[in-house]
């Protein structure tokens, strides 16, 4: 299972192999559970991945693991773009746990409001245009702001959640998560495309943590995985949640790390900002001028129309897809 690349699905010692762990696994070794879905997602053993789902979804597994764990499980079966009829009832009833206590665990990041730079005087809920001043001066207007709130926030690094009982709930809580696994609990989410209205509500609570996790990293979200940023916006995008404020994050992130994202992702960052009328004039400027020294350097390959048109197939949420706000009426 360390060389993916030169297995077989189809062999027959494969699937005896296979058998034998799985059987293993769900019999005397559960606590192995997520390590052995990984791998079997890396391999694209779908059948395999479909035997733990039910296993699990049975045995009610998913209901001692902590978020982080579930937030793997969700992530291998969107970017795999998972879908079987016959383990769609636990696939949801997993979902459905997640987001519902995930939802209550973490009210408490609300707070985290007033500890925040706003650099936009407006969310934007309405769809209307919203124009961004350039970074320079965004800074020297809330300098004095900013100098107030840092104090706050360097008291502020190990957030202790809540319930309304006042019991600590550290299984769900989404402070412990790695902001790579933020990333993977956020994509994975907009990815998988159920429970769409849950899924929005969960992205709508968490824009506080997001926008402080930025402010308080000097806007690197992650330095070993620049990239994943793009992902996270796109997710908001494509579950329609535009706030502005935190947008304006996003480009502050993004602006730190342009060198390091490829063609592909600056696009898709540029059409984001564009489709949803949030005009930072120096995020679209920056853009600009990094595509366009991208493709002088590295033109693209010279590609004809396919003379054989592809067999049309169920459509599958990617992150090249055009997202386009929808404006309310």
């Amino acid at each position: 299972m360390k060389d993916a690349g030169k297995v077989k699905l189809t062999s027959s010692l494969y699937k005896e192999a296979i058998t034998k762990i799985i059987r293993s696994v769900l019999t005397f070794e559960e606590r192995y559970f997520c390590f052995f879905f990984q791998r079997f997602s890396e391999l694209r053993d779908l059948n395999a991945m479909e035997q733990m789902l039910l296993h699990m979804h049975t045995k009610e597994l998913f209901r001692s693991f902590t978020l982080y764990h579930l937030t793997d499980v969700i992530y291998y079966v969107a970017i795999l773009n998972f879908e079987r009829e016959k383990s769609e009832e636990a696939l949801e009833t997993i979902l459905g746990y997640l987001l519902s206590n995930a939802i209550r665990a973490n009210g408490y990041v609300r707070h985290l409001e007033r500890r925040l730079v706003n650099h936009a005087g407006v969310q934007g809920a309405d769809g209307k245009p919203v124009y961004i001043r350039s970074s320079a001066k965004r800074r020297e207007a809330t300098r004095k702001e900013s100098t107030r709130k840092e104090a706050e926030r360097k008291n502020a690094t190990t957030l202790v959640p809540h319930t309304r009982e006042g019991h600590c709930t550290p299984q769900f809580d989404v402070n412990s998560l790695s902001n790579v696994m933020l990333h993977k609990l956020i994509y994975g989410l907009a990815k998988i495309n159920r429970k769409r209205a849950l899924v929005r509500e969960l992205l709508t609570l968490l824009v506080p943590y997001i926008r402080f996790q930025l402010q308080t990293k000097h806007y690197v979200f992650s330095s070993e995985r620049p990239d994943v940023i793009v992902k996270v916006l796109w997710s908001y995008a494509f579950l329609h949640v535009r706030h502005v404020n935190l947008f304006v994050d996003f480009s502050l992130c993004i602006q730190v790390a342009i060198n390091q994202l490829q063609l592909d992702q600056l696009k898709i960052v540029k059409n984001i900002f564009l489709n949803f009328f949030i005009f930072d004039e120096l995020l679209l400027d920056t853009l600009e001028e990094r595509i366009g020294d991208i493709e002088e350097k590295w033109p693209g390959p010279l590609s004809q129309p396919r003379k054989k048109p592809f067999k049309k197939k169920k459509r599958r949420v990617a992150l090249t897809d055009q997202v386009k706000l929808r404006m309310q009426r």
